[in-house]
């Protein structure tokens, strides 16, 4: 009799425990449907918590039998949906490090239901530093070719980023850069700072009693001097249940800023607003700035109020995201039509988030486009809005895995200066405000040549007097240039060149606002017929060999270290043979032996390979005679000529 009871017991129970699961499940899928993610995973968690009864458990004799019924009610594919669903969740919030162990336990399984599986995991494990875990499941995915095509695409283009963040992990001057948490932070978001008369604006979705619920985004203000925050005072802007984000000001005190529904259609649009009596204005939207059915955000007004910059997905972007410049009259109302900033700038992915610098004409922005470190990188172009530079990625540690977006410095003079960037690398779920100041160190380089020849002259011992209080002893490179770091405070100076058979000579040198100052040509006078060019100009090669000997490494090692104190420079190793041979085979043997200079400068100096141009050149150019006055072959000629030379190209 006592078992019937128990028995009964179960099967009332039964029912109740089902329909709890299922009510949260068909909670989780609504919520998730919705977009509203934060809500869909606490609700998929309660799904999936198997082990926690529906009412406490104390003093309840059936809890384990009734624990075990529940799991029954979880079929293994709403098991795995619902798994699924609750790592998408976390991604899409950007909390990965929840979302990494739910897309790791069905990553050994079948992934047939969920083909791009793989694909998220990965980028899950790169947010979280773990990249070469990241490069190994994207690997997976690539190779199985089954997912997304577009995302296929996407996944060729992230093995490239980890190895590109591999590389940059390794950069010799990361010490110059200091990037810090702002103290302004809270919990929540924090990003898109601007600073605008003596002021930091910024966006967040922090909790106070001004805000609207969880998650809403809202401009804040809050005084600011030297990395000193005052109290943050959310910005009093009509809009009821409208977020507002990414705002930009004119020298007048008019905002732009971004603003989009909580709810329903999500469009963003830029509006404008007016400081008025107890806060601001009704915000106007912008017109021919916004596109009705597409998303315009992320403005910036540059400092002479003449151009606004912005994002958008408007007809004529070529990507997902496009950046975006519109003309402004003097009262800063949008003067003509918007114009793409063109392919040079603009990819397939999203590029948002623009800054520019008028200091150095430099206008940067993120994207998720190009070769990066992941997420959204950072990437600045010189240029005055009619024509671009390649863009080029700022590196670590500007740049981090996550994403990295909303560049600000109020500096008039260096980039990378009392500034600002948004970041979630030290989240785990959302962006923050850092601040980013970096060292500019400063060089003098020069060259030094033979007065009647006008010939580079490599081994020249040189003197500088830079003010530092003591000489310092250089010598010329191959290509007799030559490069030395500067006090902070240089302002004049002296070089003075010895080399055998020249006369010794002296050059005046003066400062200035500059990285790499170029110093006045130095030129020496020969006294008699110059000797044979200094081994200082090659790394030398036994006969029909392209092994590097031991002195040969010693010289690039020296090479090595003057490219890593200087991350710009970048060289050509052109390679040499003696006149044995056909010309065919020595185009390759002189190909091999600038490839072992540029093997051995990548994988044992990790040097970017970028920076290095291999040119052969066979048996040209020969510095020895391979033949003696009477006809005999000459070793030691022979022997100056099988050769790598180096030569700088730029910085």
């Amino acid at each position: 009799m006592r078992y019937l009871l128990i028995a009964l017991l179960l099967l009332q129970l039964l029912p109740a425990a089902a329909q709890t699961r299922t009510d949260f499940l068909k909670a989780a899928d609504k919520y998730f449907e919705q977009g509203d993610f934060f809500s869909a995973a606490s609700y998929y968690e309660k799904y999936l918590d198997e082990n926690a009864p529906v009412k406490p458990a104390v003093n309840n004799p059936f809890a384990v039998t009734r624990q075990q019924a529940v799991q029954a009610q979880l079929p293994a594919s709403a098991k795995r949906k619902a798994v699924y669903q609750l790592a998408e969740s976390y991604r899409k919030l950007n909390h990965f490090v929840k979302a990494a162990p739910h897309y790791a336990s069905l990553a050994q399984g079948d992934q047939q239901a969920n083909p791009d599986l793989l694909y998220w995991y990965a980028t899950c494990l790169a947010a979280t530093n773990r990249t070469a875990e990241a490069n190994d499941v994207m690997q997976r995915y690539v190779a199985a070719n089954a997912g997304d095509k577009e995302l296929l695409v996407q996944a060729k283009q992230q093995v490239k980023n980890y190895a590109f963040a591999s590389q940059q992990m390794q950069r010799a001057d990361t010490a110059l850069y200091k990037v810090s948490k702002a103290a302004i932070n809270s919990t929540g978001a924090t990003y898109a700072p601007v600073i605008s008369k003596g002021d930091i604006y910024f966006t967040s979705t922090r909790n106070d009693s001004t805000t609207t619920g969880p998650y809403t985004n809202h401009i804040y203000s809050a005084s600011y001097s030297q990395n000193s925050f005052g109290m943050p005072t959310r910005l009093a802007v009509p809009g009821g249940i409208q977020e507002q984000g990414a705002a930009a000001f004119a020298p007048s005190g008019k905002m732009y800023f971004t603003r989009w529904q909580s709810t329903g259609a999500k469009g963003a649009a830029i509006y404008t607003s007016e400081p008025a009596a107890g806060g601001w204005s009704e915000p106007v939207k912008l017109p021919l700035v916004n596109t009705d059915g597409y998303n315009a955000q992320h403005p910036f007004v540059t400092n002479d109020c003449k151009f606004l910059l912005f994002a958008s997905d408007m007809p004529g972007t070529m990507g997902k995201l496009d950046l975006w410049v519109a003309p402004l009259d003097a009262d800063g109302n949008v003067a003509a039509a918007p114009k793409n900033l063109g392919s040079t700038i603009n990819t397939a992915g999203d590029d948002v988030s623009p800054f520019y610098h008028a200091a150095s004409n430099t206008l940067v922005f993120a994207s998720n486009g190009r070769v990066g470190l992941g997420g959204f990188d950072l990437f600045t172009s010189a240029g005055d809005f009619n024509i671009w530079a390649q863009p080029v990625n700022a590196g670590y540690p500007v740049n981090s895995v996550k994403d990295d977006l909303h560049f600000f410095t109020n500096s008039n003079e260096r980039l990378f200066t009392s500034a600002f960037i948004s970041s979630d690398r030290y989240s785990a779920c959302c962006l923050e405000l850092l601040t980013l100041d970096r060292e500019y160190k400063r060089y003098m380089t020069g060259l030094v040549v033979d007065c009647k020849t006008q010939q580079p002259l490599a081994g020249t011992q040189l003197t500088i007097e830079d003010g530092s209080g003591r000489n310092i002893r250089i010598t010329t490179s191959a290509d007799g240039r030559y490069l030395h770091e500067l006090p902070a405070q240089y302002a004049a100076g002296k070089v003075t060149g010895e080399k055998d058979n020249y006369h010794t000579a002296t050059i005046t040198t003066a400062g200035g606002v500059f990285d790499t100052m170029q110093s006045p040509l130095l030129c020496l006078q020969p006294i008699d017929k110059p000797q044979p060019p200094s081994k200082l100009m090659f790394v030398y090669f036994d006969f029909d060999v392209a092994t590097l000997r031991d002195e040969a490494k010693s010289t690039l090692d020296s090479l090595a270290a003057a490219m890593t104190k200087v991350p710009g420079m970048k060289i050509e190793i052109g390679g040499y043979t003696d006149g044995k041979g056909n010309e065919t085979y020595n185009m390759r043997l002189s190909e091999n032996r600038a490839k072992a200079c540029m093997k051995y400068l990548v994988e044992t100096k990790m040097i970017d390979a970028s920076r290095i141009v291999i040119m052969p050149y066979g048996e040209c150019c020969h510095v020895g005679n391979e033949t003696t006055s009477d006809g005999k072959d000459n070793p030691e000629g022979r022997q100056l000529n099988r050769r790598a030379e180096f030569k700088i190209i730029g910085f």
